[in-house]
């Protein structure tokens, strides 16, 4: 579908019409120094154990996909030797 000039124009301005004066949006929007000056500094130390968490989380998790492969491989032997029993 391909829209003419006129119609682009008319879409653009109904859009403007809906969000309204730009002065209304920009009045709202603070300046990356105002935000800097009311936000906390936190110190790298204080956060190291956000990074651990995750750390440990993944050892756990590879722990227990070690025992499920191990299962799997009990569980697939098994298998096998069901089959061959069945010939």
């Amino acid at each position: 579908m391909k829209i003419t000039l006129k119609e682009l124009k008319r879409i653009i301005k109904e859009e403007q019409f809906t969000l309204g004066p730009a002065k209304e949006i920009s009045s709202s929007v603070r300046s990356t120094e105002d935000v800097a000056k009311d936000t906390k500094e936190t110190d790298a130390s204080e956060m190291a154990g956000a990074l651990e968490h995750p750390t440990d989380w993944m050892k756990a998790l590879k722990i227990q996909e070690t025992k499920l492969i191990k299962e799997l491989s009990k569980i697939r032997k098994a298998q096998r030797i069901l089959k061959q029993n069945r010939n």
